[in-house]
């Protein structure tokens, strides 16, 4: 299957035109470009499942293994706080892969936070390839599928290690879960992205990393943009 790498221009609710308010004679103020991309999207219920899939191998480093679980931590409060029907699964993975928690599992956005933020470091080398068939071969988007939820779907993996398996491995798992629609974002914990991470997405703006200006606010605003692209408003 294709990934559809197109942002489709969903139909900008009328708020969108208030964007510039008076204030005082002849001034204007522009609102905040967040505020009025929320504005854009107000009318789309986000609806999907997530699964982050948490590199935690010695290349990566227990302080960016930290500031990884940190950041995931923060992007699932941020979609709860905004009652959105977003559900969310996590892994973490080195030379094996373990499970924190599964997308049907009913827990508060306090409750994920707490077990990511004590999620184990395996301390090993990376098999990212492993970690994506692990989240297929134990079903993490079933529940997706079963229960006839029209969510998308979408695996944000985060690297940061060198690789113990090739690229040609780890492309080919991807392949597999993006044949299943679903969505791949890849966030680099390294302070340069890994050459493989764009090709593991599933588009190039589909890239990001956890260290850049505002990055926790620019994958929030992207998986919203990816999740209700296509919707009428």
């Amino acid at each position: 299957m294709v990934s559809n790498c197109m942002v489709s221009h969903t139909r900008l609710t009328s708020c969108v035109f208030l964007q510039f308010i008076s204030k005082g004679p002849n001034k204007k103020k522009l609102i905040n470009s967040l505020e009025i991309f929320y504005c854009q999207f107000k009318d789309c219920r986000v609806v999907a499942d997530i699964v982050l899939v948490i590199d935690s191998s010695a290349g990566v480093g227990i302080s960016k293994f930290n500031d990884i679980l940190i950041f995931s931590a923060e992007l699932i409060g941020k979609f709860k706080a905004r009652q959105s029907d977003a559900r969310f699964g996590a892994v973490v993975f080195s030379r094996t892969t373990e499970k924190l928690f599964d997308v049907q599992e009913n827990m508060t956005d306090i409750s994920l936070g707490q077990v990511l933020l004590n999620a184990p470091f395996l301390n090993e080398g990376r098999r990212t390839a492993d970690a994506l068939h692990y989240v297929l071969s134990t079903g993490m988007f079933n529940s997706t599928i079963e229960s006839g939820r029209a969510a998308k779907q979408f695996a944000i993996v985060f690297a940061g290690g060198p690789a113990d398996q090739t690229e040609l491995s780890t492309l080919a798992a991807a392949k597999e879960l993006k044949d299943r629609n679903v969505t791949i974002i890849a966030v680099s914990a390294a302070d340069r992205i890994d050459p493989e991470l764009p090709k593991l997405a599933s588009c190039p703006t589909d890239v990001f990393s956890v260290h850049g200006e505002d990055s926790l606010t620019h994958l929030e605003r992207h998986l919203i943009q990816r999740t209700c692209e296509g919707k009428s408003s």
